[in-house]
């Protein structure tokens, strides 16, 4: 939704790295949005605010310096000057240095602040609707119910599945005495032949309910 770090970089006139540090160290970390991008007009802001003059490449602050002498002199940069007037321009300079340090009024802060986390929740809402739309979604208090129930079945089944084979259990295990087979390897081919047909009760009761649910 926002800028990344490299363009915002060359929008900005610095480098890559300076973008990291400014965000590091908090000048701009407002700016960033939950998908890692930059908010531009809110970076900008606070970079202009929370940059101290002092830091600035030197001739970027010369000129600006320069600029600011030859608006209030009236006259053309590197002219000559009384010095009462580069007095009272040095100390307006010093004044323009202290307002621009990284303190920052709370009322200024608390509005890019909202700013940035109207952006945050303005995105937020943009990809719950497209996850909605894309039926991405789920009923969370549908699906813890329906997995309880589906386990609370499950449990009831096996609950009564030796009552119901046992007797039929009984009938094999007599065939296999009469026959002189009664030991370990028999029994347990009669037991994972009924465990198995009730798995496959089970799965086939399953699919049934889906299918009930998917007709609802």
């Amino acid at each position: 939704m926002g800028l990344s770090i490299r363009a915002y970089a060359k929008r900005r006139g610095v480098s890559d790295k300076a973008v990291r540090k400014a965000r590091d160290s908090g000048r701009i970390a407002a700016a960033f949005l939950d998908d890692g991008t930059i908010d531009p007009a809110v970076a900008d802001e606070l970079w202009e605010r929370n940059t101290n003059p002092d830091m600035r490449r030197g001739v970027e602050r010369e000129r600006g310096e320069e600029a600011v002498r030859a608006r209030l002199e009236g006259a053309d940069v590197g002219a000559d000057r009384p010095a009462d007037a580069r007095s009272a321009l040095d100390a307006h300079v010093a004044t323009r240095r202290a307002v621009a340090e990284p303190a920052r009024t709370t009322t200024a802060q608390t509005q890019v602040d909202l700013a940035a986390e109207e952006r945050r929740e303005k995105i937020r809402r943009i990809r719950l609707a497209n996850d909605e739309k894309e039926g991405k979604l789920v009923d969370k208090a549908g699906a813890y119910a329906h997995f309880f129930a589906a386990m609370k079945a499950v449990g009831d089944a096996w609950q009564d599945w030796p009552g119901r084979v046992g007797p039929l259990m009984a009938v094999d295990l007599q065939e296999l005495a009469r026959a002189g087979r009664l030991d370990s390897f028999h029994v347990g081919q009669i037991l994972d032949r009924y465990v198995r047909e009730h798995l496959e009760e089970l799965g086939g009761k399953k699919e049934d309910d889906d299918a009930a649910d998917a007709a609802e």
